[in-house]
């Protein structure tokens, strides 16, 4: 009996030991610099099964070549959607392109915000916001009177783009400081 004793005193005091030493590897990761991804929203209504595809450069002096991107596939429908892109980790994108969408049938897209965050902090698009941020290729065309963005052959295709511009690129220097 008194050897059990024994033994539960001393697997008692080993557990109570145990759960008051902290983790080697729980110390090293408190301490490694963890980076919070940047986050593009779109809020949108665009009724034509297609994908949205964000490319972007990290650099300002490098042209976006497709070798940076995120792709999001989207349902159609007569509805506000919301889709988000998140930048991997530590890709802090100076220049951005949205393509929003290759469906040749799509006929138009209402934008109610482009909104990117960072570290808590956030470039509001939301309400048209976005607008000064954003330039349109001639594939995408605004319909003030209808508050729209109308989708347009362009060189006999539909290939409408939004690019970030200098105000963008700016706030987005900002938001990284």
């Amino acid at each position: 009996m008194k050897i059990i004793k024994k033994l539960l005193l001393l697997s008692f005091s080993t557990f109570i030991l145990a759960c008051g030493k902290e983790n080697p590897n729980k110390e090293e990761k408190n301490n490694s610099t963890t980076l919070e991804n940047v986050e593009l929203l779109i809020e949108f209504n665009y009724n034509t099964p297609d994908k949205f595809i964000v490319y972007y450069s990290t650099d300002l002096n490098e042209e976006i070549d497709g070798s940076k991107m995120i792709e999001k596939k989207v349902f159609g429908g007569n509805y506000m959607q919301k889709l988000n892109f998140n930048f991997p980790n530590g890709d802090l994108p100076k220049v951005i392109r949205l393509d929003v969408g290759k469906n040749q049938k799509a006929e138009n897209i209402i934008i109610k915000n482009i909104s990117i965050k960072y570290n808590n902090k956030i470039i509001n698009g939301d309400d048209g916001l976005f607008i000064a941020n954003w330039d349109c290729n001639k594939s995408i065309i605004f319909d003030e009177e209808n508050l729209k963005y109308n989708i347009v052959p362009f060189e006999g295709k539909k290939d409408p783009v939004l690019i970030s511009n200098v105000n963008l690129t700016e706030e987005l220097l900002k938001l990284y400081k």
